[in-house]
């Protein structure tokens, strides 16, 4: 039976935070909407502020993905976007 390496794990692991991410991302969008809805808009902007946060750190997983496996289509598909460009902190 094959071992599994460090290198296979990290690679489940990443692919499997960015998503777990985006899913809680979409449910802050969607309290986000209920919070507005119910006049509370500074609790929405917070939600909105750690939306745009998730994102950033979804970043900076597919970086680390993507050095771990190499530039693969699948990574710009699970991040939304294409990693090699930098964000609004410059990276």
């Amino acid at each position: 039976m094959a071992m599994i390496t460090n290198h296979d794990k990290l690679r489940t692991l990443l692919s499997h935070w960015i998503e777990h991410n985006a899913e809680h991302a979409a449910e802050f969008a969607r309290w986000a909407e209920t919070a507005r809805a119910e006049g509370l808009e500074p609790v929405a902007e917070e939600l909105d502020t750690a939306i745009r946060e998730l994102g950033w750190v979804n970043g900076s997983l597919g970086a680390a993905l993507l050095k771990l496996v190499g530039p693969l289509p699948v990574a710009d598909t699970l991040l939304g976007r294409n990693v090699t460009q930098t964000d609004d902190r410059g990276r």
